[in-house]
């Protein structure tokens, strides 16, 4: 089988507390422009790249018997092959993966906790827009969830005179759908599922012009009904 044909399957989907794992090499480049850089395919992942506003995550790839230790530095996902690209570099050179090894995944716990709740925060407040100024019909635009820079742009506009009123409303909602959210015997407020193109506007209120004409998406719950394409971890 051609490896460029080989999706990785994005285990991060399916758990994002999902901190370790094991998976087989597919791949292993060696970067010819950065001298000791590789890059790891592999045919099932826990890392989840860059993307979405969300920073990849780091962490390390190691071989079953322990002899062979690569440092995830980077990780990308190639949209055209549909594989992640694990970047960074082994710890002793002259020990490298091979096709078909079966290797372990780490990835750092405290970022991957940190970075969930932030992409959480960017949907939180979305909710808490819609919930409290549905009259200026705001549609989230381009957002980010890495620390020392977290926002959301919406499309669209509120009124000068109404700012700042309408600042206060969406932050006390906030507050009070965390709050509902801790008192809540529901484990599950964030819930992420398939959902088919022509359910996707009945799912989030819109059609985002981004999404691929007739292909289903992954659509993010929060506290409800009402959800957004995300390909992030929660």
């Amino acid at each position: 089988r051609d490896k460029k044909s080989m999706k990785t399957n994005l285990k991060y989907w399916e758990d994002t507390y999902l901190f370790k794992d094991e998976a087989k090499v597919v791949e292993v480049i060696q970067n010819k422009e950065k001298e000791g850089v590789y890059t790891v395919i592999l045919d099932q992942t826990i890392f989840h790249p860059k993307g979405g506003g969300q920073p990849s995550d780091e962490g390390t790839i190691k071989s079953l018997d322990a002899t062979a230790s690569f440092d995830v530095k980077e990780v990308i996902m190639d949209r055209k092959t549909e594989q992640v690209q694990h970047i960074g570099s082994f710890t002793d050179p002259s020990l490298i993966f091979k096709p078909n090894d079966q290797v372990s995944l780490q990835i750092n716990e405290e970022k991957r906790r940190l970075f969930a709740r932030m992409h959480s925060a960017g949907h939180l407040l979305d909710l808490a827009v819609l919930n409290t100024i549905p009259q200026y019909k705001l549609l989230p635009g381009k957002g980010n969830h890495a620390p020392g820079s977290l926002y959301v742009e919406y499309i669209g506009a509120i009124p000068p005179k109404e700012r700042d009123e309408s600042r206060k409303k969406i932050e006390d909602e906030c507050n009070k759908l965390i709050l509902e959210a801790k008192t809540s015997s529901d484990s599950k407020n964030v819930v992420a599922k398939m959902v088919e193109y022509d359910k996707i506007k009945e799912s989030c209120g819109y059609l985002p012009e981004y999404l691929p004409q007739g292909q289903p998406a992954r659509i993010v719950f929060l506290y409800g009904d009402v959800g957004c394409p995300c390909g992030g971890t929660h």
